[in-house]
């Protein structure tokens, strides 16, 4: 990618330099925006919490009661085991 660089350099001048700047500007505008709409689209926080703008249907069929309570099951048998606890005295 150096060589290549440095070979159009060579021929073509310092423009080159700068229309390399412009060009990854550019792209990097791009990845950002495609980057931050991929995060929004498969964020499931502004979906869910109401307090950041979120507005799920009220018969919306994804409960999430049931995973909720599974993990709060697990975080209380593994803060209940020994072995945790004496890692954290």
């Amino acid at each position: 990618f150096i060589a290549m660089f440095a070979i159009l350099e060579y021929y073509k001048g310092w423009e080159i330099v700068v229309v390399f700047t412009l060009a990854l500007a550019y792209l990097f505008r791009i990845y950002r925006q495609t980057t931050a709409l991929l995060f929004d689209s498969g964020s499931i926080v502004y979906y869910w919490r109401e307090d950041l703008g979120g507005k799920p249907d009220a018969d919306d069929p994804f409960d999430l009661t049931v995973p909720v309570e599974r993990l709060h099951k697990r975080g209380m048998q593994l803060s209940s085991h020994a072995s945790f606890q004496a890692a954290f005295k």
